[in-house]
């Protein structure tokens, strides 16, 4: 039995982010395995959040400095994303890089507080004995923007098994694309004003956008798109949003940048066309089953979903066959191996 600690801090939020699904995914991945024994970490610091902690039957632990204890301790602390505690209490440490994009992307953050977003990776890299990441496109960027000399293994994420098979179909109009927001590398305003453009607005079609946009870029949106052609959902529940991609005509997901990208898998998954850029890690996801597009170009953008509308339904099987391939259950054997390996290499053997 190798016991697991899995830094989760980042998880007390009321504003759930991929942080939260990553977890959801990795556990379940990890409790397909009955030789690993998992305890949830929470920072002290974050005690206050308590009420916000996901209601899992994995047991947790608050820490201080160390989550460490003397008896019954942990075999491997995983830090599911750069939180990571103080000390150790000589054991190993996994860290889970999910993107870089507030250490070296977003220009908008004045220059102390980007630093000390560069200096928690810096932290986090320097603590880890292994490294896990999404993409290779994550890799890549790790150890050209920081120089990482340390394991990296790739682990793509998984996908909840239910875009498959739960959602509703809808017997209303679904000829909308479904598009996220919810910051401005997002890129929202290039995907309402592409798909002003396109030839499915001169359809009748409707832009559905999961996340609330930015306040300016919405307010320009809404000067060219009638109410009845834009609609936003801020907030709902994951049925939902399994509904609305069941029911898309296309999904779209032009974001400038992404560790992963879960809607590509989740449209494929679902049997929907799906557009997203041509580079980095959402192009790496899509595994030549999206139509590939430039993000920074409205051209190609609307060019991108009205060839989606008329993907072939062959490829639009290979796609989904391609989604399938991405399991939480897979992610929880290559962790198992990652977890081994590092407690090997450390003298630290799992108990038994």
């Amino acid at each position: 039995m190798i016991n697991i600690g899995l830094e989760v801090s980042s998880t007390l939020t009321a504003n759930p982010t991929g942080i939260q699904r990553y977890m959801d995914g990795v556990v379940s991945g990890l409790m397909q395995d009955n030789t690993a024994s998992l305890t949830r970490l929470f920072k002290v610091s974050r005690f206050k959040k308590r009420h916000l902690m996901p209601a899992l039957s994995v047991p947790y632990r608050w820490y201080w400095i160390s989550p460490v204890e003397r008896h019954n301790g942990l075999d491997v602390i995983h830090c599911l994303d750069t939180t990571v505690p103080a000390m150790s209490g000589g054991r190993p440490i996994v860290v889970t890089i999910h993107d870089l994009y507030l250490a070296i992307h977003a220009d908008y953050l004045n220059i102390r507080t980007a630093e000390r977003k560069r200096r928690k990776v810096i932290d986090a890299c320097r603590k880890a004995s292994h490294i896990v990441v999404p993409t290779a496109a994550i890799k890549r960027e790790l150890v050209d923007a920081f120089g990482v000399a340390k394991p990296i293994t790739v682990i793509p994420h998984g996908l909840n098994p239910e875009f498959f098979s739960s959602a509703q179909l809808s017997s209303a109009d679904s000829s909308y694309v479904l598009g996220f927001s919810g910051g401005k590398r997002k890129n929202f305003s290039q995907l309402a004003a592409a798909f002003y453009r396109s030839h499915v607005y001169e359809m009748g079609w409707r832009l559905v956008i999961v996340g609330r946009p930015p306040d300016e870029e919405l307010n320009e949106a809404r000067k060219f798109l009638p109410t009845e052609r834009l609609v936003i959902y801020d907030r709902l529940s994951e049925r939902t949003l399994m509904d609305l991609y069941a029911n898309a005509g296309v999904v779209s997901y032009v974001s400038h940048y992404e560790g992963f990208g879960f809607p590509v898998i989740e449209g494929m998954a679902a049997g929907v066309p799906v557009v997203t850029g041509a580079y980095g890690a959402t192009a790496e996801v899509a595994g030549g089953h999206a139509c590939l597009v430039d993000t920074h170009s409205l051209e190609s953008i609307a060019s991108g979903i009205d060839r989606a509308m008329s993907m072939p339904s062959d490829a639009i099987d290979k796609a989904k066959e391609h989604a399938a391939s991405f399991q939480w259950e897979r992610v929880g054997e290559e962790l198992k191996r990652v977890y081994e390996a590092v407690t090997s290499t450390s003298g630290q053997r799992p108990r038994h």
